[in-house]
């Protein structure tokens, strides 16, 4: 358990969140290949992650909740994109092209 008193799987071999998405579903060996690189956290509800333009820091896979993607409007309104659901990677396009998030 986190600090923040949220659940946070530290071990993907023995997940009780796993489903069938794409990181979940692979072999047991490249789970375990994976377990090993991977940082664990868990966020508070409303906790931002990414900031709009800033360079990304690696890929988040959610697993458990949602999330708002949105961006900033001309005149500064908050316009929600989409909303993530578990078993979804985000932030690949950003990691692999090194570019900044948007």
């Amino acid at each position: 358990m986190s600090m923040s008193g949220l659940n946070c799987v530290e071990s993907c071999l023995n997940c009780h969140l796993r489903s069938r998405s794409f990181f979940c579903d692979l072999a047991p060996e490249s789970i375990e290949d994976f377990n090993r690189i991977k940082h664990a956290a868990s966020f508070p509800e409303h906790s931002v992650v990414l900031v709009e333009g800033q360079s990304a820091w690696g890929i988040f896979i959610l697993c458990q909740g949602r999330a708002k993607l949105s961006t900033t409007s001309r005149d500064g309104k908050t316009l929600i994109v989409r909303i993530a659901e578990a078993g979804e990677v985000l932030g690949l396009h950003a990691v692999v092209t090194a570019v900044p998030t948007n």
